[in-house]
């Protein structure tokens, strides 16, 4: 997309030939729209896709480390690295909060493929260390927040702001 320009963007006049048509479908012109508006931030959308690779890269390892932990040895790293983003995507799936239950079934049932029978001990640990980093974070913002309260209620023209 960061090598069309915006008036021979094949797929927006596809989009908005389709809404001419079919009314109901313009909201699909309107998302791709929304997407091309980062057509000329394409260092900001570099930044957002090499983070998202790091956060991926660490889940994965992070999976293949609790797998070690959990005694499973014979595992090896790119099969881990294609099933974990699978059963992620299964946990969206909304049956529990974070993806409990359904992210065990998947995760035993693709970690199953591996010869490792420990999937849902895997995802148990994955969910909990989520839930720690997310108390973690939670417990930085609120003492931040107080703070910040702290500091605006004693000036009377913070308060008016």
């Amino acid at each position: 997309l960061f090598l069309v320009k915006e008036k021979h963007d094949a797929l927006l006049l596809f989009f908005k030939n389709l809404e001419k048509k079919l009314p109901r479908l313009g909201f699909l012109a309107r998302i791709y729209e929304a997407l091309r508006h980062y057509h000329s931030h394409r260092l900001t959308v570099l930044k957002v896709l090499g983070i998202s690779l790091l956060v991926h890269l660490i889940v994965g390892w992070a999976c293949l480390q609790f797998t070690f932990a959990l005694g499973e040895t014979q595992v090896a790293l790119l099969p881990v690295y294609i099933i974990v983003p699978i059963g992620l995507l299964i946990t969206a799936i909304p049956v529990l909060p974070a993806g409990v239950g359904t992210g065990h079934a998947a995760f035993l049932y693709l970690f199953g493929l591996l010869g490792c029978e420990r999937g849902a001990d895997i995802f148990s640990l994955y969910a909990l260390s989520q839930i720690l980093t997310g108390a973690i974070g939670g417990v930085i913002y609120l003492r931040f927040r107080s703070d910040l309260r702290t500091k605006g209620s004693a000036d009377p023209d913070a308060q008016r702001a």
